[in-house]
């Protein structure tokens, strides 16, 4: 199965200065931490975590799957088995330093590194059989318009999963105490997410927040 044509050239169509200047300071601060990324974020709780939420994800044999803001990879080897040999997957993140690690370690055919920005996905619409994003979701400033993109980037019937191995609260408060340029990031309230899937396309959104699990699903 052929990976698919990426339009990278993509860009955003006239975004504010000051939205601008905080991702470059977001990429920055992503780019300067990428090579002790792992080292600082790896941990058997923290495996074991991640491991608990794949399921959620809904894998299967021969899909397509977009890991978006996917930092070093942390997910491709859990990808790449729940999609057995036919699938696919493209690990999408802002920071190159984030993906030239990812690409070090992880040297297979089946995944293609990507730099990307998760508002505007520089991708054909209708590719993907998945829509993951792991741990990235409270750092992009449009939020609303980063779902539609994964809306469009998504197959009829695909599905898209937003998940972190903290709750909301736990997670936003986790953020505030990091400060600048990530200290005003979080996860909306349920509510509030919930609203937004519905509005970029979604259909039957599902929500768990519980203490080491946030997921967000919900269907194209």
């Amino acid at each position: 199965m052929l990976m698919p044509e990426l339009n990278t050239a993509v860009t955003a169509p006239g975004s504010k200065l000051t939205a601008q200047m905080d991702i470059h300071k977001k990429k920055l601060f992503f780019d300067k931490r990428a090579r002790a990324w792992d080292r600082d974020h790896s941990c058997p709780v923290e495996d074991a975590r991640v491991d608990g939420i794949v399921p959620f994800f809904g894998l299967g044999p021969g899909l397509r799957v977009l890991d978006i803001g996917c930092g070093t990879g942390k997910l491709v080897p859990r990808l790449l088995e729940g999609t057995g040999g036919s699938g696919w997957v493209v690990e999408a993140d802002l920071s190159i330093e984030m993906l030239r690690v990812g690409r070090k370690k992880i040297p297979e055919d089946r995944v293609r590194f990507v730099q990307m920005d998760a508002r505007f996905p520089a991708l054909r619409a209708g590719t993907f059989d998945r829509v993951i994003c792991f741990s990235a979701f409270p750092h992009v400033g449009d939020q609303a318009g980063a779902l539609l993109g994964f809306f469009q980037a998504l197959k009829a019937g695909g599905r898209l999963v937003i998940a972190h191995t903290m709750g909301r609260e736990e997670l936003n408060a986790y953020l505030r105490r990091v400060g600048d340029p990530v200290g005003n990031d979080g996860l909306p309230d349920n509510a509030v997410m919930a609203a937004m899937l519905s509005w970029a396309g979604f259909h039957e959104p599902e929500i768990i927040d519980r203490p080491h699990c946030y997921i967000a699903g919900a269907w194209a």
